[in-house]
């Protein structure tokens, strides 16, 4: 797996291979995801306006890949660290999962998929996370089981189902999907 780094410090993405030959339906895809993620990001209040830091201080432990309230990320119990591997993880709709600020907090979230179908905040516009936190999309392109798939419908999602496509409920393999009810938040130090 290669990785690329953005210019900034704290931002780090995971890219998989293209060496499988679907590169094509891979940018093809993504193009469509992206729309998905900007569609899903419109929302009626000003960003500035929210930050769910103010108000969510409950911590949850993300063991079991499905966050279903508000809640800030809490350490993994069993090394102490924001270090977590998961199958896959899904914020629920209605659900919001924060990360930490703190710069002295390393986040490292590893999963085959994750789907935000409610919300994922790094930050807000006038709490600027300052924590180094890593998305990692693992495993294989190649592996089919359906534990390690995100699912996304473009006809549930108001979306155009895309050419390539060859039905509505497609299986995503190594995914960050922002449905059209997600919210994904990412405010780092200016």
């Amino acid at each position: 797996m290669s990785r690329s780094r953005s210019s900034h410090p704290n931002c780090h993405a995971a890219k998989g291979s293209s060496s499988d030959g679907l590169r094509h339906g891979w940018e093809v895809r993504t193009i469509w995801l992206l729309l998905a993620l900007f569609l899903g990001g419109l929302r009626g209040t000003a960003a500035a306006d929210i930050c769910p830091y103010d108000e969510v201080t409950d911590l949850c432990d993300i063991r079991s890949g499905l966050v279903t309230g508000n809640c800030l990320l809490a350490p993994n119990s069993e090394t102490g660290t924001y270090e977590w591997t998961l199958t896959t993880l899904t914020i629920q709709a209605g659900s919001k999962l924060l990360l930490p600020l703190s710069p002295d907090s390393n986040v490292r979230i590893s999963a085959n998929g994750i789907k935000v179908d409610g919300e994922l905040w790094a930050g807000c516009a006038h709490r600027h996370s300052e924590a180094n936190i890593d998305i990692e999309l693992i495993g294989s392109r190649s592996d089919t089981a359906p534990d390690r798939l995100v699912s996304f419908s473009w006809h549930d999602s108001d979306l155009p189902v895309p050419i390539n496509v060859n039905n509505v409920g497609e299986p995503l393999k190594k995914a960050l999907l922002v449905t059209n009810s997600g919210r994904l938040e990412l405010h780092g130090r200016p």
